[in-house]
């Protein structure tokens, strides 16, 4: 959006405000100037912040912040001034949007080898500009901007990343931060898109729209100024710097003429438009989505549309979590909000595996997460034993209300989990679970790392739906199914116990999600998942299988058994940190 006010300093230090509402077309409909202060000659520089927000550098190098209350009608009402900062001295500065402040350092010259050196340029993110608190963010140091055959003499800001100089010759140079909405610095090759500029003041209002107020003279004979007159431009490719333009245009809104004299003249702000805004916002938040696996990472799929509130800030729901901007020019913030406990609930044998008619039967559980975000560091597989219970005959039912210790994050692609049935007889219980633990853990890396290569690449499958996983395809291999082959031929001849049987069962997101909606602090669509069965006793309940036909007979060796498990969710906010 192109921002219609434009401030004058005249040399007597009267503040000056002006409306160009043709601003957007060049046409020579302006509003008459209104008087909204005095002695703003005193201060080293001024430039805006957009919204009413006005910097101003004093002769100590102080930076003193100031909102023009009455930026959108011209009265003079005014919130400060509030020191902000010190030390400002600097070649030239000058605003971008939300608070980036630029600023180009003195050049000076190496003593050692007779080369300037300096001119880098700085950019500081005031964090308090919307109240004119002290906060500020890490500042940002870019490459030099010393061109030492052709000096920059004016330089000013354009919108996203955008910045326009002028050298000593008059050539008109776009410089363009690829990265600025991420924080970042990829910084294309300078274009040149003009020549001949040779103003007096020279910024931009928004949209590629160039204001440029000619240098001006007295005449000898009148004591009059001449010349000073304002040229309107439109910079028609300003996001890539294309040299097309429209213009100049001359306005009489705003001239050094006559008796008057301008020190300053700038720009009311850059204002960008609320659905470019609102894209920007979408972008920064799809792209973290897309560096934390997108669908298939901690926060899963996205449910609703992203929500811009009243206090400018924005906030995109996902089944798991939840992607927020303080502003659109702020980084993202993500919290993963469930989590949860899983319990095997009981065990009920059918039938022994001992032709003696009793087991000797302990489990082996192993719960995975393909979480592409792992990063190297979390877990993706946890495996425990059960207690090794002796004496189990048909009909017994064993292992009540075993909490496991601790499953994986949960993420889009949901939990598997790995159950086999053994009858010790002589082996080591704890050596089998660590080869099992082993083995999954190996198949479930290369299947998060395949995910991980996925999103990186920015793969449009990781952005569809989270269906039938056993045959999802990616970076050549299916991540899903290597994790989902038997242990047994792998096992089979190291151990002394006996495998009865091993079967997987799987929780999708949806459950998960769907379960976790709170309603006065309870959870009632997880109590109305818990269920009873004919064959266990009426205080066990579970909610894994999640339906009466996916119960599964564990089977083998004459051994028989079904097994189940209670999945509790939990609401807890942890942070989550993009890793690809």
């Amino acid at each position: 959006m192109v921002n219609p006010n434009i401030y004058a300093i005249q040399e007597d230090g009267k503040l000056l405000w002006h409306h160009h509402p043709g601003a957007s077309t060049g046409s020579g409909h302006w509003e008459a100037p209104r008087e909204i202060g005095t002695e703003w000659h005193k201060f080293k520089k001024v430039f805006s912040g957009g919204s009413g927000v006005i910097y101003a550098i004093a002769e100590n190098n102080d930076l003193l912040w100031y909102r023009h209350e009455g930026y959108q009608d011209g009265s003079n009402r005014w919130d400060g001034p509030k020191t902000v900062g010190s030390g400002w001295d600097f070649e030239h500065v000058f605003c971008g949007a939300n608070g980036d402040i630029y600023a180009i350092e003195h050049l000076s010259m190496d003593i050692r080898t007779g080369r300037p050196s300096g001119g880098h340029l700085l950019c500081y993110k005031h964090l308090g500009i919307t109240d004119g608190s002290y906060q500020w963010a890490e500042t940002k140091k870019f490459g030099s901007w010393n061109f030492s055959t052709n000096k920059v003499k004016q330089v000013f800001s354009g919108e996203e990343g955008i910045i326009y100089s002028i050298r000593e010759n008059g050539d008109l140079f776009f410089h363009k931060n690829r990265d600025y909405h991420t924080g970042g610095s990829i910084w294309d090759t300078p274009k040149k898109v003009g020549n001949g500029w040779s103003f007096e003041h020279v910024f931009s209002n928004g949209e590629g729209v160039i204001y440029a107020v000619e240098h001006s003279n007295i005449d000898l004979r009148t004591g009059r100024r001449v010349g000073g007159h304002t040229q309107w431009y439109h910079h028609l490719d300003f996001l890539d710097g294309t040299d097309q333009w429209e213009g100049p245009k001359q306005q009489v809104g705003i001239s050094s003429r006559g008796y008057v004299k301008f020190k300053n003249v700038f720009s009311g702000g850059v204002d960008i438009s609320l659905a470019r805004e609102k894209q920007i916002a979408a972008d920064k938040i799809n792209d973290f989505h897309w560096r934390t696996g997108k669908n298939f990472g901690p926060l899963g799929i996205a449910t609703g549309s992203l929500n811009r509130t009243n206090d400018g800030s924005y906030v995109q729901n996902y089944q798991l979590g939840v992607i927020s901007l303080a502003n659109f020019t702020a980084p993202p913030l993500a919290y993963k909000s469930i989590q949860g406990l899983l319990a095997l609930s009981a065990v009920k044998c059918f039938g022994t595996e001992d032709p003696g008619g009793n087991d000797q039967t302990y489990l082996i559980i192993t719960v995975t997460s393909l979480n592409p975000n792992f990063g190297g560091v979390e877990k993706l597989v946890y495996t425990s034993r059960t207690n090794i219970q002796d004496n189990v005959e048909g009909g017994n039912i064993i292992f009540q209300n075993h909490t496991l210790q601790n499953i994986p994050d949960i993420t889009g692609s949901g939990l598997k989990i790995h159950v086999a049935v053994f009858e010790h007889e002589y082996g080591d219980a704890d050596q089998i679970r660590d080869k099992i633990q082993q083995i999954i853990e190996e198949a479930a890396i290369r299947g998060a790392s395949a995910l991980a290569a996925g999103a990186a690449g920015a793969d449009a499958k990781l952005a569809g739906p989270v269906g039938d996983l056993i045959d999802f395809e990616i970076a050549g291999i299916k991540p899903f199914k290597i994790i989902t082959f038997g242990i047994a031929d792998l096992i089979t001849g190291m151990f002394a116990d006996d495998l009865v049987d091993e079967h997987e069962f799987f929780i999708p997101t949806a459950n998960i999600m769907e379960w976790a909606q709170k309603e006065d602090e309870n959870f009632p669509k997880w109590q109305a998942s818990l269920r009873t069965n004919g064959a266990l006793t009426p205080n066990i309940t579970y909610n894994i299988p999640i339906r009466p036909e996916d119960e599964i007979l564990f089977e083998g060796g004459g051994g028989s058994y079904k097994v189940y498990f209670k999945f509790t969710p939990k609401v807890v906010w942890i942070p989550i940190e993009a890793k690809l």
